[in-house]
């Protein structure tokens, strides 16, 4: 179970993301085989960014991903119920099965945030309660997430 988020702007100082771009790539394999693969490129002038159909004006992006036998579509929909979908916070889960025999099940969770601490707290308490179903030991908050 892992996570990544990023932040386009210091929001909090006032002062938004108005000029460059960031390229990001992330790839999850298995013995050398892909079970995910992402790449994105955001553009501080780009319309997407503020397109409803885009990032509707959320700076915060954040994805985590769960991989192994306890990544199940059952497990994807019953976190989707439970899942924010608001003016400040919106988050969607999926499992992504494979056709090859041998490799693991990827779960997905994506959020969009206007606040980092909002991301944060999602992707923390869905860490913590993936880790039963995932890797059968109980959820504890690591003591690096508390510095």
């Amino acid at each position: 179970i892992g996570w990544d988020t990023i932040m386009l702007g210091r929001h909090a100082a006032g002062e938004s993301w108005a000029e460059g771009r960031i390229a990001m790539r992330t790839a999850l394999r298995c013995n050398g085989q892909p079970l995910w693969i992402e790449s994105a490129a955001f553009d501080a002038q780009s319309p997407v960014l503020n397109a409803t159909t885009g990032m509707a004006g959320f700076h915060v992006v954040g994805t985590l991903w769960a991989v192994g036998e306890g990544a199940t579509e059952a497990l994807a929909e019953s976190m989707a119920e439970h899942l924010p979908y608001n003016f400040d916070l919106r988050a969607g889960v999926t499992c992504l099965t494979q056709d090859a025999p041998g490799l693991p099940n990827v779960l997905l969770l994506r959020v969009l945030a206007r606040r980092p601490e909002d991301a944060r707290a999602l992707l923390s308490q869905t860490w913590l309660a993936l880790r039963e179903p995932m890797h059968g030991v109980a959820g504890r908050p690591l003591r690096l997430w508390s510095t």
